[in-house]
């Protein structure tokens, strides 16, 4: 079963995540409105590029080993690929 992905906005940069998976993990995450153009242009709502990015970590990674405060643009420090493929969905 896919783990659960539930987001809150706590600001207008930060985001509250909670994945229930076997695990259950929270996480702290950021997202600056220069990141939010670079990787989007403005075509999604930011709470649904939050949502690709933990989707797209999941499946790479358990919810356990995904870090529990972070930066969206820091994603592509370990996952080279992450900033073509938001892109590309960024366009769909």
């Amino acid at each position: 079963m896919a783990p659960t992905i539930r987001i809150t906005a706590t600001s207008e940069e930060f985001y509250q995540v909670k994945v229930s998976g076997k695990t259950e993990t929270m996480h702290s995450v950021s997202l600056t409105d220069l990141d939010y153009e670079r990787f989007t242009g403005g075509r999604k709502p930011k709470d649904q590029l939050v949502l690709f990015s933990f989707e797209f970590l999941l499946k790479r990674e358990e919810n356990t080993s995904i870090l529990r405060e972070f930066a969206i643009c820091k994603i592509s420090e370990y996952f080279p690929e992450f900033e073509k493929e938001v892109i590309d969905w960024s366009k769909l």
